[in-house]
């Protein structure tokens, strides 16, 4: 007895001298530099879901002021690499839905990555995504996701040494899952804006994919059962709007095609993107313009009746 004591109190001395100020160093940093972190934190009674357009450029605070929605309202979108809709991404939010709620908003976000495969993908996509692997999703804090997967993006570590230093690339996540870019924008001659598009986007050629059309219809009809589903495909510059009808031309007729079998509102707000300005010059809404979105946004689906009490 007095030996497992004696181990007993060593672990403690270790766990206080070591793990604790650990952790309290996590807690701290974490919720300010991870862009996941938010999203794991609380249950969502509406959400909006999707790639990097949807993370950057959808608010969910602004479309629930908007609306005068109840209960609480998350960007549950990551990227494109990590949030294709498929059997991981569509898992991860029905274990987000809060229970109970019957007049729940979804907002599914699509763009072609959102359903298409990477032919010449170099490494494994959502299969290894550790927030996929997480046991609890919905604790604050989420001290499994403290000690297994903080700060995916960059180590924790980094970060902290970095910070003050001029990082090339600095965002900041809201308590409701939206991501802004802080860093200055890049900005791009309107002849550019094409070709860097275009030479982006051959890094990993995208081909159609029937499972993860599948699994998106599916979603689709699940989502109804417990509210409101509307398909959006956000705002693109003109340039980049024509180069995606090239390589993916079956998508807007596959979603038209879903929301008209599944009675729901399909939003596409991709030809309309010269109104709206891009942090990266090319696909994602800077934050003043992700604002003026979502205000559009909220007032459409009101229109529709949508997200109505």
């Amino acid at each position: 007895m007095k030996q497992a004591l004696t181990v007993v109190s060593k672990l403690t001395f270790l766990f206080c001298c070591t793990l604790l100020p650990f952790l309290l160093i996590q807690l701290r940093e974490v919720p300010e530099n991870d862009p996941f972190y938010r999203k794991l934190t609380q249950p969502a009674d509406h959400f909006v879901a999707g790639d990097s357009r949807a993370f950057r450029g959808v608010a969910p605070t602004v479309i629930k002021s908007a609306l005068e929605l109840e209960g609480t309202f998350l960007n549950l979108a990551f990227t494109g690499v990590h949030s294709p809709y498929g059997p991981y991404y569509n898992r991860f939010l029905k274990r987000k839905l809060a229970r109970g709620n019957a007049e729940s908003l979804f907002i599914l976000v699509v763009s072609p990555s959102s359903l298409m495969d990477f032919k010449l993908a170099k490494a494994p996509r959502e299969s290894d995504f550790r927030v996929y692997d997480l046991y609890f999703v919905n604790m604050d804090p989420n001290l499994e996701y403290l000690l297994r997967s903080a700060n995916m993006e960059e180590p924790l570590l980094n970060v902290l040494l970095d910070k003050g230093k001029g990082r090339g690339e600095v965002s900041k996540t809201k308590e409701d899952g939206w991501g802004i870019r802080i860093d200055p924008p890049r900005l791009l001659a309107p002849e550019e804006i094409g070709p860097a598009f275009k030479k982006r986007s051959e890094r990993n050629a995208l081909v159609p994919s029937p499972e993860r059309e599948a699994a998106f219809e599916l979603l689709v009809r699940e989502l109804q059962e417990k509210g409101e589903v509307a398909i959006v495909r956000m705002p693109l510059p003109g340039q980049v709007w024509a180069y995606e009808q090239t390589f993916a031309p079956f998508l807007d007729p596959f979603l038209e095609r879903i929301a008209g079998q599944a009675n729901v509102h399909y939003l596409n707000y991709a030809p309309l993107g010269d109104e709206y300005t891009y942090h990266d010059g090319l696909h994602h809404l800077d934050k003043k313009s992700a604002i003026r979105f979502s205000e559009k946004l909220a007032y459409d689906l009101k229109a529709t009746g949508l997200g109505s009490n």
